[in-house]
């Protein structure tokens, strides 16, 4: 597993933060994208049978004609083609939009660290005077 590391050196106190945590979203929606795809093909097979209509119980299939059969297979099969590129403008989008939300996440995570730095030596040089001007007669 890939951590990153704050830039002090990988001291005890340093952030150590697994990669994998900063984008959940984009890997869920990465996994996601063989399953739509399955999906839409399955549904793409089953437009191209002959019987498609009978497999579901479309009691109305029986008394139509072979042209509005034709039609109806058409009708069915542009549905499924839409369903298609909507599920993966969609996915897209989620990609995009998840992506955008990780890397402001990882920009806010390491401005926290360099304000976490920033404070820890100005706190720690001011430690420093007063001991040293303790230390002095």
């Amino acid at each position: 597993m890939a951590y990153l590391f704050s830039g002090d050196g990988g001291d005890s106190d340093s952030a150590v933060v697994p990669l994998v945590c900063l984008q959940p979203f984009p890997l869920l929606l990465f996994a996601s994208v063989p399953v739509c795809f399955i999906l839409s093909a399955a549904l793409v097979m089953m437009m191209k049978v002959p019987a498609f209509c009978y497999w579901f119980g479309c009691l109305f299939c029986a008394g139509m004609s072979a042209e509005m059969k034709a039609m109806a297979m058409t009708i069915l099969y542009v549905c499924c083609i839409s369903f298609l590129s909507f599920s993966l403008c969609i996915i897209s989008l989620l990609w995009v939009f998840c992506s955008v939300f990780s890397a402001f996440f990882l920009c806010f995570f390491w401005v926290l660290l360099i304000v976490r730095d920033c404070l820890v030596f100005v706190w720690g040089a001011k430690i420093q005077s007063e001991t040293c001007s303790l230390d002095s007669p």
